[in-house]
């Protein structure tokens, strides 16, 4: 084998789970299947919710609860949203399913982008929700996993260069203040 295809199959292994760059990909197929099916899903049920429950509201005060909704960046911000409403036990449905489709769509996003810190902080607020993630949260691990061994050889690269320097540097202020004091006493000492 050559030495190429044997870095290549080190590089594609996760030290940790074992997994391969063609499970990872599976995986991350899958997870973003299942994001963009559950996002689906939860917009449905918005709009089906939203028809029925907004058809008894007036037009002008249906238009506020969206606007409101829209600018919600959290559940209580949704909920809070949602009290302004005439009908508040049907405005607290809706913010919930506001809110539930607007963390699926954070986390499809971030599945899609393979960012790490947003789908950490997306799936934090998606288990407050009580929402199904646990292939996300799997890939999640495994993005984890990539990039701290993507940062490893850096970061060893780094320690090893500091360490190297920091010897030298040292040699070269003892050499430096050995030979500056030998100089001082040289022009002190009487001739």
């Amino acid at each position: 084998r050559s030495a190429r295809s044997a870095r290549s199959a080190v590089s594609s292994a996760s030290r940790r789970s074992g997994m391969t760059q063609a499970e990872f990909d599976e995986m991350r197929s899958m997870a973003l299947e299942h994001s963009k099916r559950a996002l689906r899903e939860a917009l449905l049920r918005l709009q089906e919710a939203w028809g029925q429950e907004i058809s008894g509201l007036p037009p002008a005060e249906a238009t506020r609860l969206r606007q409101r909704l829209r600018r919600a960046k959290s559940l209580k911000q949704a909920l809070k949203a949602a009290r302004g409403s005439s009908q508040s036990s049907s405005g607290m449905q809706l913010a919930l399913l506001w809110e539930r489709c607007r963390v699926r769509g954070k986390i499809a996003l971030a599945v899609t982008l393979d960012d790490p810190a947003a789908l950490r902080t997306s799936l934090a607020l998606a288990e407050q929700l009580g929402l199904s993630v646990g292939l996300e949260r799997d890939l999640c691990d495994e993005l984890v996993d990539q990039e701290q061994r993507r940062l490893e050889p850096v970061s060893r690269t780094i320690s090893e260069r500091s360490q190297a320097s920091g010897g030298e540097e040292g040699a070269a202020t003892e050499g430096g203040a050995t030979a500056g004091r030998r100089a001082e006493g040289e022009a002190a000492a009487p001739r």
